[in-house]
């Protein structure tokens, strides 16, 4: 297993990667998580983050609301972006906000995304190529990526 404190500021780094993209596109970006202090006996802490609503940040335009969570590098299968992707599934969002599972391929300026809104779901590559998929189910959706 990798050291996991080199782990954890990679996918810190993504993630402040992830915000300063969304700002450049031209949203107020934030990020969405809930720190939590434990208290596990005398003189002892454990600090644990909480991702709110299955996402890392949000980004907001004046036409778009778009929840997003960042991937490492190291999630390039597919399957682990959509069962990201799946997890929005368990709170009631609007039809008209956006939620993007993002992940950060090496040595590339955009990142590559799998979208979905509403029941409709598709990909879209580093280089703003878009694919829209007919099969309403996620699961159908990652044998096809």
């Amino acid at each position: 297993m990798k050291n996991k404190s080199s782990a954890i500021k990679r996918g810190n780094a993504d993630k402040k990667k992830t915000r300063d993209w969304y700002r450049a596109q031209g949203y107020a970006s934030e990020y969405t998580e809930l720190l939590r202090t434990i208290f596990a006996g005398p003189g002892k802490l454990f600090y644990q983050k909480n991702d709110l609503f299955a996402s890392d940040g949000i980004a907001m335009g004046y036409e778009k609301i778009i929840f997003w969570n960042s991937k490492g590098r190291s999630s390039l299968e597919k399957s682990t972006l959509g069962s990201a992707l799946r997890k929005f599934d368990e709170f009631p969002f609007p039809p008209y906000v956006i939620r993007e599972v993002v992940m950060w391929e090496l040595r590339k300026k955009n990142p590559y995304r799998l979208r979905k809104q509403g029941d409709r779901i598709w990909s879209i590559d580093s280089n703003g190529a878009i694919k829209e998929y007919e099969y309403r189910n996620i699961n159908l959706v990652e044998k096809l990526l």
